[in-house]
């Protein structure tokens, strides 16, 4: 416990928590730089219409801070808009703070999450708490204040991270449109070959009865019997040949049929889940654009890419859920993945990037301690989202790995 902070009743503060105009003017500054972020800012000035203005000496996110922190001092409808997005994107430090009853305990929560870097939620959760008050309320800005000195030459770095990560989901959904119309294409291909084969194979079946009915009406002759039989032999086999190359072309062309659609629900899940939520259409589908919170949930993704792996653990954070990862052998050992396991909520891994063992092992473990797994097509960040998202579109119904076959994904959440 915090010892500058005496222990007082709930009833001490505010009955409800505060608003952003309600709270010292001079933590407004912290709480729009640390809690929100530079595409929040951007947004709102895009709805409110504020354009700043042109500067070589400062960068248009410096005006919309400044532009910002003057605007939250009174109930604006721009601080009202900043507040609204505030409360959705750390709603889930919010609910945790809902049972606190103290001031001590409050400032035991703060010091918690302060020593774990865990920032941004619980700062806005705390100065809007009906209990801050100015002491409580000082010692937290202050350690914010001097954490900003000691990640500020980092800032730059994670800026530079953020539009490479935005450049690569661009890239990312070109390349999955670019995939889904190869595939369309190949599709439209494989059906008219089949229409073209279907009617070489009625032909030679209209040829082929045509020349059983010769050979019965032609004269008893040896050398016309020995001649309709190979025509009949030749025909024969022509059709043989034709039937199996049909046959390969509708297993290739039904495989199409499903690859597509599975394509389509992997990028329309990445776009939700990394796409703008607050210019989505309303009634659109998806849980608030698939930004879902998962509640304290911990999420097991074994084998992968490891370039894809902090992407996802970023994602999971943000719907307030955890992800480990265990590489699937290739430096961890099998015996860590068990305990692994033993943690998890549910277990996640690709079908296409992990050792046969570690594949055994896990699904081996899961049956034993009924932990669902969920295998995925491909090591994607688009196929992981899909995966996630279909989980939790279907109800939230659990299956243990020992009801459901391996090769079907199982529903846990």
């Amino acid at each position: 416990m915090c010892e500058k902070c005496e222990p007082a009743a709930i009833g001490a503060g505010l009955e409800r928590r505060r608003r952003l105009w309600e709270i010292d003017s001079n933590w407004h500054c912290s709480i729009v730089g640390t809690c929100l972020t530079l595409g929040d800012l951007r947004r709102v000035a895009r709805k409110l219409g504020y354009k700043p203005p042109v500067d070589p000496y400062y960068d248009v996110d410096s005006y919309l801070h400044g532009y910002f922190v003057k605007l939250c001092g009174k109930p604006t409808i721009a601080a009202k808009m900043l507040e609204k997005v505030l409360n959705r994107r750390h709603a889930g430090a919010i609910r945790k703070l809902q049972k606190v009853k103290t001031v001590a305990d409050l400032c035991d929560a703060w010091t918690a999450a302060f020593s774990i870097g865990d920032v941004p939620g619980p700062y806005w959760a705390m100065l809007s708490h009906p209990l801050i008050d100015l002491r409580l309320g000082s010692k937290i800005y202050n350690d914010v204040h001097m954490l900003s000195h000691l990640v500020g030459a980092s800032n730059r770095a994670d800026l530079a991270n953020l539009r490479r990560l935005e450049s690569d989901l661009a890239s990312a959904q070109e390349l999955a449109e670019q995939t889904r119309a190869r595939s369309a294409a190949k599709i439209r291909e494989k059906d008219a070959r089949i229409e073209e084969l279907e009617a070489q194979v009625a032909s030679l079946s209209g040829r082929l009865e045509s020349a059983r009915k010769e050979s019965k009406k032609a004269p008893p002759c040896a050398i016309d019997r020995d001649q309709s039989g190979a025509v009949v032999a030749h025909l024969e086999a022509q059709l043989a040949r034709m039937t199996e190359q049909n046959e390969i072309l509708q297993r290739d062309n039904a495989a199409f049929h499903t690859l597509v659609p599975s394509l389509r629900d992997e990028i329309q899940a990445l776009e939700r889940a990394l796409g703008d939520p607050d210019e989505a259409e309303p009634g659109e589908a998806g849980c608030d654009n698939f930004r879902c919170d998962l509640k304290d949930r911990c999420l097991l993704y074994v084998g992968g890419r490891t370039r894809h792996v902090g992407q996802m653990r970023n994602l999971v954070s943000d719907w307030n859920g955890i992800l480990l990862h265990h590489d699937g052998g290739l430096e961890q050992s099998l015996e860590e993945l068990s305990g692994a396991i033993l943690k998890a909520d549910a277990v996640f891994f690709p079908t296409d990037c992990v050792s046969h063992k570690a594949m055994y092992r896990l699904k081996s473990v899961c049956q034993q301690t009924k932990k669902p797994f969920v295998p995925l097509r491909t090591s994607s960040l688009s196929c992981f989202l899909a995966g996630l998202e279909k989980t939790l579109k279907d109800g939230g119904t659990a299956t243990s790995a020992q009801e459901t076959p391996p090769e079907e994904t199982r529903n846990y959440l």
